[in-house]
This record gives structure tokens, C-alpha cells and sequence, in this order.
């Protein structure tokens, strides 16, 4: 099992409220890293 699949398990497994939680923390965390990447190319 992949990482990526274990991740959606574990995720599958939680309420409503805490999957949505989960989402914005990725959202958060994507926008961080692209502005990190950003910053390398400058």
C-alpha cells in the first residue's frame, strides 16, 4: 500500500468536521510549498 493510500484510509476513517479539517491543512500546506518553490526560482 502506498503512502498516498494509506493517507486516505486514515482520512476515510474520521467525521465530517475532521476530513475538512485535513483538506485545508493540505490546501495550507500546497500554497506554502509553492511559495517556496517560487522563492528558489528568483
Amino acid at each position: 500500500m502506498s503512502l498516498a493510500e494509506k493517507i486516505i484510509e486514515k482520512v476515510k476513517s474520521l467525521p465530517d468536521d475532521k476530513q475538512s479539517e485535513i483538506l485545508d491543512f493540505i490546501d495550507s500546506l500546497s500554497k506554502k510549498v509553492k511559495e517556496e518553490e517560487k522563492k528558489r526560482v528568483e
